[in-house]
Formats: C-alpha cells, structure tokens, sequence
C-alpha cells in the first residue's frame, strides 16, 4: 500500500481536515440551495463530501491499516479536488452570461462578441473532461488498490491515474490563460465595479491553487512510476496535507466568500439565468437536427452538468 501515516500527525491532522471539508459542505449546500446554483452546488457538495470521507478515511487508517480506509482514503482524496474544479468553471460559464448581459448597451467588440461565445463552449468541454479525468484517477487508484497485482497491471493502473491527473492539470492551464485575457480584455468596462473585480480575481487565485495541487499530484504519480509506491512524496504525509488538502480547501473557502449569491443578488442571478436560458434556447433553435437530438441527453443523470 502506498499510504504509510506519519503517527504524530496523522488522526488529529486528518480529522481536522475531515471536519473542516465537511462543514464546508454544510455551507456550500446551504448557499446553493438558498441561491438556487444546482450546478455549481452538485460539484461542490461531491468535492467537499468526497475530499470529508477521504480525510475520514486516513483518520481510520492511521488507527487500522486494513483494506477498507486505504481504499476510502486513496480514492475519494484524489477524486473530490477534480469536482471542485467542475465547480469553478461552472462559474465561469456563469459569469459568461452576465457579461453578454451587460455587454448589448456598450460599443461592439470583437473579444466580448465572439469571446464569450467561445469561452462558454470551452468551459462546457471542461466540464466534459473534468468528468473524464476524474474516472481515470479513480479507475487507476482503484485497480492499485487491491491485492494480487502483477508488475504490467500495477504500471498501467499508475499511468491511467497519472493520465487523468495530467490532462485535469493541461486543461486547468488552458482555462488559467484564457481566464487571464479575459480579466485583461474587460477589466475596463464600465460594469466591473469593484465586488465583481474582486469576484472575478478571486476565481483567477482558486485556479492558482487547484494547479498547485494537481502540479504535486502529477509530481506524486509520475515519481510512482518511476520510483514505486515508496517515495518521499507518497510516504511523507506533510506534502499530501500542504499541497493537496489546504489548497483545496483553501480553494473551497473562497468560492464560499465570493460566492455568486453574495457578489450579485437574487434579483440580478435571475436576470443572469434568464439570459442564459434565453442564449440557450436560441442555440438550440439555429442548431443541426443532429445536435439538437443530442440535447436529450441532459435528461440523463450527470449528462445534464455538460448539456
């Protein structure tokens, strides 16, 4: 097993991180029901329970090294962080819609009118491989989990995991640079007073963080395969705590500060919704009789977090 606790930390140190991921939780349910972001709270409320049960797990591994909480733990520490970046880019899209709001009173642009267009079904895709990447880690984790591993199984469960942790980074890049123009190309106009400046330059240091935390996992995985499950990396439960747990939380702390609700109201999160919707229906209408089949696929369970 790759996981071997450090005794002076390990219980009091992981059932920490457990209790503060699970009020997390607590509250992201909360604002999401309260503010009505589905969306956003069904990648929150599975990050945050998932990253909970996987501290849960290490807190009961460090007392039993038995199957059962390797398995909890490995797992769902590795899974939970890839929801929230589901999360934030749900964001994303959102904050795309208020700007194609705002935008029909201002002088024609080139990057407001075909960027957003562009940037909106970039995060759709996101979401897509946020999804993908995630199955991947778990799928390798899960295989290296169990007993009775042959040498080429073992190799190959590490580099499907570090596959999913690799591609969840790549694109992480991709949406930091992207986001990056995009505060460069509005930061000027007249409707981004200063909470939505805060908001939108928040969302830029949660990016920073979960890219540190998918920069150790890649690190982690790709000294796996190389070295073994007995690394530095793997075995020293500091960095895992560090880089993993406290940005990801840290992460999830400031989507609660700067939480939509709290930046734009429910009378102006409506007038958003409405315009998404309405940019929705439009698609759909001038879409391909292809495509719009294709839209039947949000009445699938998970489907309708891509559609």
């Amino acid at each position: 097993m790759a996981y071997v606790p450090i005794a002076q930390i390990s219980t009091a140190g992981n059932a920490v991180m457990c209790a503060f991921f699970g009020i997390q939780c607590l509250i992201h349910v909360f604002l999401g029901i309260d503010y009505r972001r589905w969306r956003f709270l069904i990648f929150m409320f599975s990050g945050t329970a998932l990253s909970c049960v996987g501290y849960a797990g290490r807190a009961w591994y460090s007392r039993d090294a038995a199957t059962s909480p390797y398995i909890m733990q490995a797992v769902c520490v590795a899974i939970g962080p890839g929801l929230v970046t589901g999360a934030v880019k749900d964001l994303f899209v959102h904050f795309v819609s208020y700007m194609r709001m705002k935008k029909i009173d201002q002088e024609p642009n080139w990057y407001m009118d075909s960027g957003i267009e562009k940037f909106g079904y970039y995060e759709k895709l996101n979401r897509f491989i946020t999804l993908a990447s995630s199955v991947l880690i778990g799928v390798g984790i899960g295989v290296l989990s169990g007993s009775d591993l042959n040498d080429s199984k073992m190799k190959q469960s590490i580099q499907v995991a570090l596959a999913g942790f690799a591609l969840q980074l790549a694109v992480l890049g991709i949406t930091l640079i992207l986001w990056s123009f995009f505060i460069y190309h509005t930061m000027g106009q007249p409707y981004m007073h200063g909470r939505v400046k805060t908001y939108v330059f928040s969302l830029f240091v949660v990016l920073l963080l979960l890219i540190i935390r998918f920069s150790y996992r890649v690190a982690e995985w790709a000294k796996i395969l190389k070295l073994g499950l007995a690394n530095n990396l793997t075995i020293n439960e500091d960095y895992l705590v560090c880089l993993d747990g406290l940005t990801t939380l840290l992460a999830g702390m400031i989507l609660i500060v700067e939480h939509p609700g709290f930046v734009f109201g429910k009378a102006e999160l409506k007038q958003i919704d409405d315009e998404f919707h309405e940019y929705e229906k439009q698609n759909k209408a001038a879409a391909s009789p292809t495509v719009q089949n294709l839209q039947i696929l949000r009445y699938v369970p998970l489907f309708h977090l891509f559609f």
